[in-house]
């Protein structure tokens, strides 16, 4: 009886530490990925609520107004200065024939600056029997109405 007990108690022993090595390893797993996503909600909250832009000043403009500046940017009042990406920002930007280059400066903690350099007429282009501005390179500006 106690030989029976003894091999028992051997051969249970090596069960025992797998168990309580893979329980170890699948806590460790869950505390890895409750700290990723905990940390990526943290983030993303930051991002959407921390330093909310109250106030959006464009200089440089004299064709494209405020208001169509922001509906090219696609801002709509609920953005973040961490969460505007500028790169974004200029590529909706720079669609427009008007604009030229454009820079960004976040003002922390509420003012997004943007500095506009609009193409200037430089002629008057007649194609088909409308006019049109085009630019110093040729580019078409608008339509001369």
């Amino acid at each position: 009886m106690r030989n029976n007990r003894r091999i028992n108690k051997q051969t249970a022993a090596p069960r025992i530490k797998k168990r309580r090595c893979l329980l170890k390893l699948f806590a460790l797993f869950l505390l890895i990925t409750g700290a990723y996503w905990g940390a990526k909600y943290a983030v993303d909250t930051a991002r959407k609520t921390l330093f909310p832009v109250k106030e959006i000043v464009f200089s440089g403009n004299k064709h494209i107004s405020e208001s169509e500046l922001k509906i090219i940017m696609g801002i709509n009042g609920n953005e973040s200065l961490l969460g505007l990406s500028s790169k974004e920002l200029e590529a909706r930007l720079l669609k427009s024939p008007w604009i030229k280059a454009v820079s960004f400066r976040k003002d922390f903690p509420h003012r997004f600056t943007v500095r506009i350099e609009e193409s200037m007429p430089y002629a008057l282009l007649e194609m088909n029997g409308r006019t049109f501005f085009i630019d110093d390179k040729g580019n078409m500006l608008e339509e001369l109405k």
